[in-house]
This record gives structure tokens, sequence and C-alpha cells, in this order.
């Protein structure tokens, strides 16, 4: 690939960014994280536990989702230098996806979400509504674990929706969100790998 303008590269990232987000619903990946949260909710652990299924809701969902996007788009960016030809471009498209991902997290309400903060430990660990979500921070986040322990941003992921599942309980539920990192690892290569190469 030729070295790419601002301009073509600002198409390419909203392409990314709106491509990763449909895949995400025309997958259900949503649907299947909280389908894996109910079928756990209602098994013989979670009543060993006292794990009492939360119910969905429509904030519930569009977390999810915020989630899912951000993560994803952190690995499209990384993907994206096997197909952009020098460092200032790989550094100019990653400037340009994050902006892609605010302006979609606005037209999609993500942004009008709060993050899940710890408020109080004791008597018991509650759980309240902190800044607003910041998808900025999300990649952030992600790239610092990511090159301080190559995998663990897998785990980061997976601590982000346990506490959309069920805050005070996230410990038990961030395997589900583990569990979809390779998913997402493939939705993203997928999706990038059309925008930038049409196949």
């Amino acid at each position: 690939m030729e070295k790419p303008t601002t301009k073509e590269l600002n198409r390419l990232a909203d392409d990314v960014v709106f491509g990763i987000d449909h895949f995400l619903l025309d997958q259900k990946i949503v649907d299947t994280i909280l389908d894996t949260y109910k079928n756990f909710c209602r098994s013989d652990n979670a009543r060993r536990l006292a794990i009492l299924e939360k119910p969905i809701t429509d904030e519930m969902f569009l977390r999810l989702r915020f989630e899912c996007l951000c993560f994803s788009i952190f690995f499209a960016s990384l993907q994206s230098s096997k197909y952009l030809p020098n460092q200032e471009s790989i550094e100019l498209f990653g400037g340009a996806i994050a902006a892609a991902l605010i302006v979609h997290s606005k037209n999609t309400g993500m942004s009008r979400l709060y993050e899940i903060t710890l408020v109080a430990i004791e008597p018991e660990l509650t759980f309240g509504f902190g800044e607003p979500v910041d998808p900025l921070d999300r990649l952030e986040e992600y790239r610092d674990s990511f090159v301080k322990a190559r995998g663990s941003e897998v785990e980061h992921f997976g601590k982000w929706i346990g506490k959309s599942l069920d805050p005070p309980n996230y410990p038990l539920f961030d395997i589900i969100g583990g569990s979809f990192g390779e998913i997402l690892l493939r939705l993203s290569d997928a999706v990038i790998t059309h925008v930038f190469t049409g196949r």
C-alpha cells in the first residue's frame, strides 16, 4: 500500500469502527455473553455461591457492547501494521481510529454511560457510578497491559465484562469476558482485512 493520505486514513478508520460494531451486533456477541451469564446464574454453582441473576437492561447491553467495541478496536489498531506502509501511517491511523471511536460512542449513546467504580468496602463491597466512560481510556488501558505483559489485556477486558454483568461479584464473571477475547480478535482481524483489502 502506498502512503495513504489523512483523508484516506480517516475513511478507513470510520469503516473499521462501523464494521466492527456492525459485526458485534450481527454476530450477536453481546447476546452470547448474556446467555453465558444467565446459564451460569442458573447453575448449581451459582446457587451454592448465592449468586442471583441480575435483570438484563438496555444499559447493561449497551455497556457490554461498548466494552467489546473498545477491545476489538484495540486489536484492530494493532493489526493495522500489517497493511500500512510505515510507522507514521500506523500512528496516524491509531489517532484516526480513536477519533472515529469517540464519534461512534456519542452517536450510539455509549458516551452517556458512567464508569462502574468501587465506592465502599465495608460493611460489604459497594459499587456506584463515577466519571463518564472514555473510549480513549480503554484503548490506553489495553495498550499498557499489552506492553507490560502480552495477554494481560484479555484479563483486563474480562474484568470490565465482569463489572458490567455483576459489579460486586465481578471476579466470578471476568472469565466470561476472557473467554471472548479470541473471538473478538478474529472478528477485528476479519473486519480490518476486509476494509484494507476488500477481501
